[in-house]
């Protein structure tokens, strides 16, 4: 907003403030007395509201914090319950000038109404498994980002498989002999476990020497160095805007009802704006790495990230190695068989 709009634009908040019967068919209201009885400088009061909008401000907290700086900047002396009616006093007024919005984000860092700026939209999920550095090693189910190796209803990864930490007596463990294998001694290694030499005596174990090998692959998927592809960012957001109802059509019902059509074309337009702005941000970093995550079966996925290349066509097609090397025969023969078993013809190399 350039200082000729926002000079404007405080000024009317600081009109509304004064006057609030004026707008919007309002009916007198306790709220507005507060302000109003105390004689203050409206105009300041309105500067220090709009310049202290941001997005994704907690909306009580950030009704508190707001009265808390009006407070002081006109030497109030308020109590919590009047603090409270001041701020939400003023942000309701922000909110009829349409200069910000409240809506429900049901992220775990919120769960409750936060205040967005005209033109965002509030965030699906968090991003803390996306990062310009790469991420340090698993060393334990969940790292100090928050990120968690596999899901919740998953097999929970014990401590072992991190260190490599043989069984101590006694312990039984639940593992796959393939994983078992590696922390046999070289004695049993050698040896085939039906040897009827063996089966008389128990079994000896060894520390293996590192993680198991499923985490190790984890590590070297979380390796990759990805980019966005900026020729094809900027080809998206052209055609977007050429297009008059958008690459993902624009839905123009304010409200619509819940789980009709328009509901839903309205959700894909936002997960399509919200996938846009996050590109438009990673752009911006020469490299990029994300984290990964198993579920019960064993799958790898990065979905936790909202910009992956597990996601829909428009990501994946942003989504490209940084550091890429030249397509050989082998794998351009890949990549046709792949284009072959996409179409329908379903064969193997």
């Amino acid at each position: 907003m350039d200082a000729a709009k926002l000079e404007a634009r405080c000024y009317e908040l600081a009109d509304r403030l004064t006057r609030p019967s004026g707008y919007d068919k309002q009916r007198a209201n306790d709220r507005a007395d507060i302000l109003i009885d105390a004689k203050v400088d409206f105009y300041r009061v309105a500067s220090i509201s709009i310049n202290s909008l941001y997005s994704h401000a907690r909306a009580t907290a950030f009704c508190f914090q707001l009265a808390e700086k009006v407070t002081k900047s006109e030497k109030l002396e308020l109590d919590f319950y009047d603090q409270f009616a001041l701020g939400t006093w003023v942000l309701h007024q922000m909110v009829l000038m349409e200069l910000c919005r409240l809506e429900y984000s049901s992220l775990e860092l919120f769960k409750c109404l936060v205040i967005l700026l005209p033109d965002d939209e509030v965030q699906l999920r968090r991003e803390p498994s996306t990062s310009e550095f790469p991420f340090p090693p698993w060393t334990s189910g969940e790292d100090k980002y928050g990120n968690y190796l596999t899901t919740r209803d998953a097999y929970p990864t014990p401590e072992w498989m991190f260190t490599g930490a043989a069984p101590k007596r006694g312990e039984e463990r639940l593992w796959h002999f393939n994983v078992e294998r590696d922390f046999l001694t070289s004695e049993w290694q050698r040896h085939s476990i039906t040897s009827p030499w063996l089966m008389k005596k128990p079994k000896e174990y060894q520390d293996s020497g590192g993680t198991v090998k499923w985490v190790q692959a984890i590590n070297h998927i979380e390796s990759n160095e990805y980019r966005i592809n900026r020729e094809l960012l900027d080809l998206i957001h052209y055609l977007d805007e050429k297009n008059p109802d958008g690459l993902v059509f624009r839905e123009p019902a304010k409200n619509p009802k819940r789980g009709s059509k328009a509901c839903k074309r309205k959700s894909k337009r936002r997960l399509f704006d919200s996938l846009l702005k996050r590109a438009d941000e990673l752009v911006q970093l020469e490299s990029f790495y994300q984290r990964c995550f198993v579920d019960y079966r064993g799958r790898v996925y990065l979905n936790r990230s909202l910009l992956n290349y597990q996601g829909d066509d428009a990501a994946r097609s942003l989504i490209e190695f940084s550091r890429g090397v030249e397509l050989n025969k082998e794998g351009f023969d890949s990549l046709l068989l792949h284009a072959a078993n996409l179409y329908g013809c379903k064969d193997s190399p």
